[in-house]
């Protein structure tokens, strides 16, 4: 559980917050009429069972938005 909650708290539970490719406002995920949408999915393929895993009211929240 130590691990998980590193990960969590680097990169990929943080890269969001980051990268201006997951900008839930700009993300062609989000509006398909934008670009910039391929980051997405493979970013959520890590962070959604990390999510699950640490069971991060956060990171949980943060996967449902998208997701969703």
């Amino acid at each position: 559980a130590g691990q998980l909650r590193l990960q969590l708290d680097g990169l990929c539970g943080r890269y969001d917050r980051r990268s201006h490719f997951l900008d839930f406002d700009t993300s062609g995920w989000v509006h398909p009429e934008k670009p910039g949408w391929e980051e997405l999915p493979y970013w959520l393929r890590g962070f959604v069972p990390l999510a699950i895993a640490t069971g991060d009211a956060d990171a949980l929240a943060r996967s449902r938005r998208w997701i969703d």
